[in-house]
């Protein structure tokens, strides 16, 4: 668990999968500082997570989306 969250492993995951890094210490580093250089768009990302929040953790989330996207399906 630790070598997963570390952050240059989080870096190069990120790096990998397009995924923004999950810790300020892989943001923060050199290597991902070049790369906002380099692409404005995947910092400005990396900026917006200060104002995220998680989603609701309820067992019903799945059933309330899928009666959502009904619901928006039928009025679009």
């Amino acid at each position: 668990m630790k070598w997963m969250t570390d952050a240059k492993q989080t870096v190069t995951s990120s790096l990998i999968t397009g995924y923004q890094p999950t810790r300020h210490s892989a943001i923060n580093s050199q290597e991902m500082q070049d790369v906002f250089k380099k692409n404005r768009l995947f910092k400005i990302a990396s900026d917006q997570m200060e104002f995220a929040s998680p989603r609701l953790m309820e067992l019903a989330y799945y059933e309330i989306g899928k009666i959502l996207i009904q619901k928006f399906k039928k009025h679009s």
